[in-house]
């Protein structure tokens, strides 16, 4: 991480127990600590792209293919 980034902190309460166990079991089976695994999840999460964000995307693609297909 660069030195001058700003980190955030959450907290997330009721966590029911079977759920964290099971996060636990998951840290402990792929090796990090259960902050770091969940850390790991979030940051994945943030960086996918949204359903949303992707079918506009499409929508442009499909916009640039029928103008090209149209100067041709």
């Amino acid at each position: 991480m660069p030195q001058n980034a700003i980190t955030s902190s959450i907290t997330i309460r009721n966590i029911p127990d079977e759920t964290m166990s099971s996060l636990k079991v998951r840290a402990a089976q792929t090796g990090p600590s259960p902050h770091d695994y969940l850390l790991e999840l979030i940051t994945r999460e943030a960086q996918q792209a949204t359903l949303a964000e992707t079918a506009e995307r499409t929508q442009r693609y499909a916009r640039a293919l029928r103008k090209e297909h149209a100067s041709q």
